[in-house]
């Protein structure tokens, strides 16, 4: 039984071997081939459909979300129709392959602002990997992306909590890198909640568990996210500061989906201290940036921060918002955010723009760049 055993151990090792070489051969050749091409050169060539093929694509389509999050997209959803049918020796590597490719397109649908998808996707890689039980790790960094969805479409702080500190537990002592991100996470729900003392501390733990592991994303994002919470309670040097390290950081690693988010958050600090030319500015790049990344939600909330800012300032804004509609139905807003958005633009040829106008048309864009379509209609206010 025990020489059995080692024959099934020394086989799969050997099968494993051999699919990682594969992948290694054949992913770059992929890579290499236009997307819109790839379905039909994996049909023809069964060696771009093997295990370890697949795994190395995934690999790639998981940094690349980094850095063009659209394009990852693009990939992955391939890649998830391919699974099922790749060939393995135990159904835990079926369960492994099938869950990896799906949590990889949650987190590109999300990094591309593609939410409710997301959350579907998500929750499709929890239960294929919870098919095996010693998949239980992966599936709870599959609960992480899950949190995060929610997190992002306003779900109850409470809600992401409790799932972010089960897939926390699971991951205490097991896997550094998984907890580490559930950690940061954690954070970002006590900021929610401003519950910031908490949050800092957490923080800073788990900054120095990162610089001890040479993990370099992850200390970039504890800096940014310690600045966010600076900049809550009023320390606006402060804040300036740590984003400036954290853009550092995703600027050697090339994580470019990082950096308008960056910029943003420092045009905020400049216009908390006054400084509101120079606060446009910096919002004018960022939304250029996200346009670029094909994150328009995220480029139109920038947008609207910009009519704030001018509005506030005693501008009429009536130009800016007809730039934003024109600029954003090019990138392919769907037709209700547009309809808000030239509502706001109305607002303003009618000199009766107001801050309570601006913030229902960014939670309706908001919500529609979470996927809840629905008919726009005006402030009850001002139905009639």
């Amino acid at each position: 039984m025990g020489e059995e055993n080692f024959d099934m151990v020394a086989f799969a090792r050997a099968w494993l071997n051999a699919e990682e070489e594969a992948g290694q051969a054949f992913a770059p050749l992929l890579l290499a081939t236009p997307t819109g091409l790839w379905r039909s050169e994996m049909n023809r060539d069964p060696n771009l459909r093997r295990y370890g093929t697949i795994h190395a694509l995934l690999d790639a389509v998981f940094d690349q979300v980094l850095y063009q999050p659209e394009h990852a997209t693009e990939r992955a959803v391939v890649l998830v129709d391919y699974v099922d049918g790749v060939a393995v020796p135990t159904a835990r590597y079926q369960a492994f392959i099938g869950g990896y490719a799906w949590k990889v397109y949650a987190n590109a649908l999300r990094f591309a602002g593609k939410n409710p998808d997301a959350l579907v996707a998500a929750q499709k890689s929890q239960a294929i990997f919870n098919r095996v039980g010693s998949l239980a790790t992966e599936a709870a960094k599959a609960q992480l992306v899950e949190a995060v969805v929610l997190r992002e479409i306003g779900t109850s702080p409470d809600e992401v909590l409790r799932l972010v500190l089960a897939a926390e537990k699971l991951l205490r002592g097991v896997e550094a890198e998984g907890y580490v991100n559930a950690r940061i996470i954690h954070a970002l729900v006590l900021t929610d909640s401003k519950r910031y003392a908490e949050a800092l501390a957490l923080l800073v733990e788990t900054t120095e568990d990162a610089e001890r592991r040479g993990d370099k994303r992850a200390q970039a994002t504890c800096l940014h996210n310690t600045a966010e919470i600076a900049r809550a309670i009023g320390d606006i040097k402060r804040s300036r500061e740590l984003n400036r390290r954290a853009r550092k950081h995703f600027e050697e690693l090339g994580i470019s989906v990082e950096l308008p988010r960056l910029r943003w958050s420092e045009a905020m600090a400049l216009a908390d201290e006054g400084n509101t030319s120079e606060a446009i500015m910096e919002c004018y790049r960022a939304r250029t940036e996200f346009l670029a990344l094909g994150m328009s939600g995220s480029a139109a909330d920038v947008g609207l921060e910009i009519v704030r800012i001018r509005f506030h300032r005693g501008e009429n804004v009536m130009r800016e918002c007809a730039e934003l509609v024109e600029t954003l139905a090019k990138a392919g807003m769907i037709q209700p955010a547009i309809e808000a958005l030239a509502y706001l633009r109305e607002q303003a040829r009618m000199q009766a723009m107001s801050d309570a106008k601006i913030d229902w048309v960014r939670s309706f864009v908001r919500d529609s760049a979470n996927g809840i379509v629905r008919a726009f209609l005006p402030p009850p206010a001002v139905e009639k």
